[in-house]
This record gives C-alpha cells, structure tokens and sequence, in this order.
C-alpha cells in the first residue's frame, strides 16, 4: 500500500512540499495530488482490478490443484507450483499479503519478492517443457527451455551471495 498523506493546501497559492524517502526494498512512489472525493473513486476502481485478478488467479489455482490431484501429471504439477508461485509475488508485491492477514509473514516480505519472481520463472519454464512434450518433440525447443532453467538456477545461486538491490537488477536483465 503507498502511503497517503492529507495536505491542507491553500487554493491558488504556491506551496513547497518536501519527502524524504528511505527504504531498503523496491517500492513504486508514484506522487500525486487528489481531491479526496477523486482519490477515492480511483482507488475503489484499482482494488476491484486488483481483487479480481487476484480472485482469479485463486480460482485457477484451486481448480488446477484438484485437476493435479486427480490427473498427476508432471506438467499439472507444475503448474500449480507456477500458480502459487504467481500468487505469492502478487499478494507481496501488490501488498495484498498484508492486507489479508493481520500481520506480514515472512513469505510476503519483499525482500524476497526477487526470489518468488526466480521461482515463478522455474516452475513456469518446468511445466512448459512436460506439457510441451518438448524432449521428443521439439530438440531445439528442448535445448532453449533448458538454457532458460539453466540460467533460473544460476540467478538463484547468484541472488543468494548478491545483495538484494543487484540480485533484483540482475533478475530485471534476466
């Protein structure tokens, strides 16, 4: 959640405001003046955005855990790892995390939030390969999908020795 301030500025007058901004996670601090009548209008339209892709990425997921459970399928499998990998780095990143619950748990910290996005790309590059069929199908599909995971794991194995702004930076190029 962005943080809000209420000014009481005079209208017509020209006013300074100064912010000072320290945090050592990544953050968005986009800074905008609203009538409250205007920012509550926009904020009831985004958290309903917000909540509806949420909502249905929670609903995806529940119906592909129980076709997983029945099917057992690796590539099903998969993505349901890739779906609760997905939602975990919304909820944390969209700081959806701590609004539901009352209080932060570790996994919804951000800074771990470039550890989910690792783990969103393996699961996700893991279930492209076993649905893809790509090791009879497809050899040189197969051999980019595993340079993909290839490179996942050495960002993994780099993000643990980096600090966190570089491992973030590194993962953004990747």
């Amino acid at each position: 959640m962005l943080p809000k301030f209420r000014l009481q500025l005079e209208p017509g007058s020209v006013t300074s405001v100064y912010l000072r901004i320290i945090n050592t996670n990544t953050f968005r601090l986009p800074v905008s003046l609203w009538s409250p009548d205007s920012y509550i209008e926009k904020v009831s339209v985004d958290e309903v955005v917000r909540g509806a892709l949420l909502g249905s990425l929670l609903a995806i997921l529940a119906y592909n855990l129980f076709v997983a459970v029945s099917v057992r399928e690796r590539s099903n499998i998969y993505y349901v790892l890739y779906l609760v990998s997905a939602a975990v780095f919304i909820a944390t990143e969209q700081v959806h995390g701590i609004q539901l619950l009352d209080s932060r748990p570790a996994i919804f910290n951000k800074e771990y939030l470039h550890f989910q996005i690792i783990m969103t790309w393996f699961w996700g590059l893991l279930m492209a390969r076993a649905l893809l069929e790509t090791r009879t199908r497809s050899m040189d599909l197969d051999r980019v999908i595993k340079m993909c995971i290839s490179s996942v794991l050495l960002t993994f194995v780099l993000s643990l020795f980096l600090p966190y702004h570089v491992a973030m930076e590194w993962i953004v190029i990747g």
